[in-house]
């Protein structure tokens, strides 16, 4: 009697909801894939190997070996961020306020796996606190970090970000309210990201 092994094919994660994914095996092409067990290690820029189990879906069997990975963790957990990547965007604001915290520990995580790191000051259109903004980050350039001044509402924002982001896989990170969603709608415009104000009265964004 004759057995059918079932096909195995190579794709990239390029979505993540809980345990299932979205998967590009070839430009253009997607499946909806998950994975098994209880807990999940798939971050989004997996290569993985997945096992047809649907038309239009497959498991994930394993996780190939990868370039670096990013992840935040706490006292409690470690969440995935992102794997195979060549940049981390960490989106500051000069409204609400940013956390120099959250800064340094970004500019760790990036340095502790190996990725490069560029900081981008945005909403350089509300004057009020662009001064006071771009004095903070002083210290940051003398240590050589790149630190770009920009607002995502401009047009002109896509031709200053270009060249730092052709031929490079990046992610955006970042507090509510700094404007990653509108930075993300303009680079990629049918991206569809939700916006929120920000609260003036609490100086923070709303999670969206």
């Amino acid at each position: 009697m004759n057995s059918t092994q079932p096909e195995i094919q190579q794709g990239q994660i390029i979505a993540g909801y809980g345990r299932h994914y979205l998967a590009e095996t070839a430009p253009g092409v997607l499946l909806q894939v998950f994975a098994r067990g209880k807990h999940s290690l798939v971050a989004v820029g997996d290569q993985v190997a997945l096992c047809a189990e649907a038309v239009g879906q497959a498991s994930i069997q394993s996780i190939l070996p990868r370039r670096n990975l990013l992840y935040r963790s706490d006292a409690f957990k470690s969440k995935l961020l992102a794997a195979n990547i060549d940049q981390v965007i960490i989106v500051l604001a000069t409204e609400p306020s940013f956390s120099e915290d959250l800064l340094a520990r970004s500019l760790i995580a990036a340095h502790a796996a190996e990725i490069t790191p560029l900081v981008l000051l945005n909403k350089t259109d509300l004057q009020k606190n662009f001064s006071a903004a771009t004095v903070r980050l002083q210290p940051y350039r003398t240590l050589g970090y790149t630190v770009l001044a920009l607002c995502a509402q401009q047009q002109i924002t896509t031709e200053l970000l270009k060249p730092y982001l052709l031929g490079k896989t990046s992610i955006l990170i970042g507090q509510s309210g700094m404007g990653k969603s509108t930075l993300l709608n303009l680079l990629v415009p049918d991206a569809a990201a939700h916006t929120r104000e920000i609260s003036e009265k609490l100086d923070s964004g709303k999670h969206t």
